[in-house]
């Protein structure tokens, strides 16, 4: 998950305000976990949450404007949870292949410990689309999410620590393998996260490293 997110706005919120923001987002997640995209009406996320669906509408004016926070609360969160968790990592100090591994383990574990979350933001994003008919989470947004990793992959390549490659092209195999474990995760809720992991972080170490290193 990135850690650079937009979240204008929600400074203003009272402490009121931001509870009752978060609590429909939780349900949200649920709503769209069970009933998917197109079953996820504000009606059915208003009962669920057990309040009235003009609350809601208070709150986000629509259910796209909600389903687009939701994409936005889980994405911060899980830049929060692998700031906090590999903090030292992704220090400015640290070498490019550490912030390699600091960036796998931690988005990893937190679709490991977030799948029901993650699952739902998936399906939102597969399905959420504008009044022309255009996904919202379409190319745009799509590499708006490689960029951390091309800036890895760059810093290392100057820095003679990663082998000449294609950072754009390496950064879509790391999110294409980290995005696809969500559905491992919620396919077989028994995965082994950890040995799953370190495979992930042994095959980009290997795929990374210079040929004269390798």
């Amino acid at each position: 998950m990135r850690s650079n997110f937009r979240t204008s706005g929600q400074s203003e919120l009272t402490v009121t305000e931001a509870a009752r923001r978060a609590q429909i987002l939780r349900h949200t997640i649920d709503v769209v976990a069970e009933r998917g995209y197109a079953g996820a009406s504000l009606n059915r996320i208003a009962e669920h949450t057990g309040i009235s669906k003009g609350l809601i509408s208070y709150h986000f004016k629509g259910k796209a404007a909600l389903l687009e926070a939701l994409v936005t609360d889980v994405f911060q969160r899980g830049g929060e949870f692998v700031l906090e968790g590999w903090a030292a990592e992704l220090s400015p100090e640290s070498s490019p292949r550490t912030m390699l591994r600091a960036y796998l383990e931690g988005n990893l574990a937190f679709i490991a410990s977030h799948a029901r979350d993650v699952g739902a933001i998936v399906e939102v994003i597969r399905n959420h689309r504008d009044a022309e008919g255009r996904l919202v989470f379409g190319n745009v947004w799509t590499e708006d999410l490689y960029g951390d990793l091309i800036q890895i992959f760059e810093a290392g390549q100057a820095a003679g620590e990663f082998r000449r490659f294609d950072p754009r092209v390496m950064a879509i195999a790391v999110r294409r393998v980290v995005d696809g474990f969500t559905f491992q995760v919620m396919g077989s809720p028994d995965v082994d996260a950890a040995a799953f992991t370190a495979e992930v972080v042994a095959l980009f170490d290997h795929a990374t490293t210079p040929m004269e290193r390798s």
